[in-house]
């Protein structure tokens, strides 16, 4: 394994280029299961290049905020005798359009392929034709099994829970820390199941984005979620105490590091069962 000398050096070449802002423009529905065609959902996340694919979570194409909401939103549909489908397929079908904007300002229409909605994971390719040498880049999946507590690792993102900062404006930015734990545990999919624990920060935006791991730069995991919502804002007054006000300026506290990822084997697992893998140009794969 070819261990990394600068990662300063090794971002900007390698995970700068590889990774984007996903924005997932998707039908509206309210709270009680009516479609409103005047609005839209809006979703960001992060996504990354694999073999012409782009790699993220499965959580960002929620039309309810939680996996777990559009569930019910399903079922509410069908108590009103709605045609019965699956919860994946009723996502797929109110995605409107999936976007990815890259760090250098290109960005690309996608066509979601398959998605695992129990473990978190999705995969997208591009809709055009794939001519540009540069989409054929790609992170290096790496499934190794001897994960210690300890392991230095870093992932990088478009948080888009940053003050001051615009949702469709959101900044690169790259965290780091160590494996933590790896708890057993449902964070943003629709069962529980093996989690990689960092203690990082993790804003919102941040989702879908790889974990790698400092050494090598090898891609272990995507990110998931954190232990709570990453911060909360509170007014403080002119002595810095928190307090009720409407013209100071607000803090961020109960900031808390934690931040939980999907093991990168469920995405190989999901590549590996697309039906369509052979359509699909320059896949390979086992390129891990």
């Amino acid at each position: 394994m070819k261990e990394i000398n600068n990662l300063s050096g090794f971002i900007e070449k390698n995970i700068k280029p590889n990774i984007g802002r996903l924005i997932l423009t998707k039908n509206y529905f309210d709270e009680n299961g009516i479609l409103k065609s005047e609005k839209n959902s809006l979703t960001f996340g992060t996504g990354f290049k694999y073999s012409g694919l782009i790699i993220s979570c499965a959580h960002i194409l929620s039309l309810r905020n939680t996996l777990e909401e559009d569930e019910n939103l399903l079922k509410k549909l069908k108590s009103k005798n709605v045609k019965p489908r699956d919860l994946k397929k009723f996502l797929f079908e109110n995605i409107k359009e999936a976007k990815i904007e890259f760090y250098n300002g290109d960005s690309f229409i996608l066509e979601i392929i398959d998605s695992d909605l129990k473990h978190d994971c999705s995969i997208f390719k591009f809709k055009q034709d794939n001519k540009n040498k540069e989409l054929n880049k790609n992170l290096n999946l790496d499934k190794q099994i001897e994960l210690t507590e300890g392991a230095e690792v870093a992932f990088a993102g478009f948080p888009t829970e940053v003050p001051n900062y615009r949702l469709d404006n959101t900044p690169f930015t790259v965290n780091e820390g160590i494996i933590s734990a790896f708890p057993y545990l449902k964070v943003a999919g629709l069962e529980a199941y093996p989690h990689i624990q960092v203690n990082a920060v993790n804003l919102g935006g941040n989702s879908g984005a790889p974990l790698f791991l400092k050494n090598s730069g090898n891609v272990i995991g995507i990110i998931s979620g954190n232990q709570i919502k990453a911060f909360n804002l509170v007014d403080i007054n002119n002595k810095g105490e928190i307090g009720k006000t409407h013209d100071n300026p607000k803090a961020l506290v109960n900031v808390f590091g934690i931040t939980y990822v999907s093991p990168i084997k469920y995405i190989i697992n999901l590549i590996e069962n697309i039906s369509i893998k052979k359509e699909i140009k320059n896949l390979r794969v086992g390129d891990y």
